[in-house]
């Protein structure tokens, strides 16, 4: 595969990963891409679910599954933040005292580059060699738990809904054999450790109305240790369906639909680069209160 295969390196201010105590003209040679020393990535998996339909309860279904994945030699971008330089994750993959040697050896390789500096590239002020490429992992473990429900009865000429369902996950990673198994799910950019959504519907004839909330744990700013506020939005939806018949509004459906109804903003953690947002765009959105208005028409 091309992105496997193809190098890049780029010419940056040491500023950008975070080089405090560098010369303000000290910068940075990052490579990324391919690299020809790939393996094959290999994993053992296990999960297991269980189903809940109970007789007595004709209109409750529930399920929870357990995972549990190891990787060896997963294939993956071993850096996933600019804060890079004095970082010990990240210590294998950095040359800080690159020779003019090293670096010729590093542009050779690369099929592109790209200067964001602003002037020629200059070797006497590299300071380090980021070495960004796909490598294989040698660990990650990721385990978790999911559980989904939902419960319908019938009310009068109505139904009512509950549905739900949430996640636990653990994920840990060590990029060399020589590392401490570093954690990634609950981290900064990585997959929260907790979420969930649950709501009700409420259906009579064409009408139907809904009301969900969603939740995600807060992160941690591995940089400065720092834990995230959670992150709760509701959404919620009208909607009427005319059914079928002859006339002009037939077979016509009409819905009003919200999203984050409360305007929540996500938790904001402090960058170390103006490159960065100044939240987790993984596990956040930044769209405040969004109204839409919508009709359709099938035949």
């Amino acid at each position: 595969m091309q992105r496997y295969s193809t190098q890049t390196a780029i010419y940056y201010p040491a500023t950008t990963f975070g080089g405090a105590g560098y010369p303000t003209n000290a910068t940075v040679l990052w490579l990324s891409g391919g690299n020809a020393d790939l393996r094959p990535e290999r994993a053992r998996t296990w999960s297991t679910s269980l189903a809940f339909h109970p007789e007595a309860l004709s209109g409750l279904e529930a399920e929870l599954t357990w995972f549990d994945i190891d990787y060896n030699e997963r294939i993956l971008q071993p850096i996933t933040t600019y804060d890079v330089l004095g970082n010990q994750t990240y210590a294998d993959f950095v040359d800080y005292d690159p020779t003019a040697a090293a670096q010729a050896t590093a542009l050779a390789s690369a099929s592109n580059f790209y200067n964001y500096v602003g002037t020629p590239y200059d070797a006497s002020k590299v300071v380090a060699i980021v070495d960004g490429r796909y490598v294989n992992a040698s660990k990650q473990q990721i385990e978790g738990i999911d559980l989904s429900g939902s419960y319908h009865v019938d009310l009068g000429a109505g139904r009512l809904t509950v549905r739900g369902s949430a996640s636990w996950l653990d994920s840990t990673q060590a990029l060399t054999a020589s590392q401490t198994p570093y954690d990634l799910a609950g981290t900064l950019f990585n997959p929260a450790r907790i979420s969930g959504r649950v709501g009700v519907v409420w259906n009579r004839g064409g009408f139907t109305a809904s009301l969900f909330g969603n939740y995600k744990s807060g992160v941690t700013n591995t940089a400065d240790g720092r834990k995230g506020a959670s992150f709760t939005t509701f959404d919620s939806t009208l909607s009427y369906d005319t059914g079928a018949g002859g006339g002009l509004f037939a077979d016509m459906t009409f819905q009003l639909a919200a999203q984050n109804l409360l305007n929540r903003a996500p938790p904001l953690y402090v960058v170390t680069s103006l490159t960065y947002a100044p939240y987790d765009s993984t596990n956040y959105s930044a769209v405040g209160r969004f109204l839409s208005v919508s009709v359709s028409k099938h035949w």
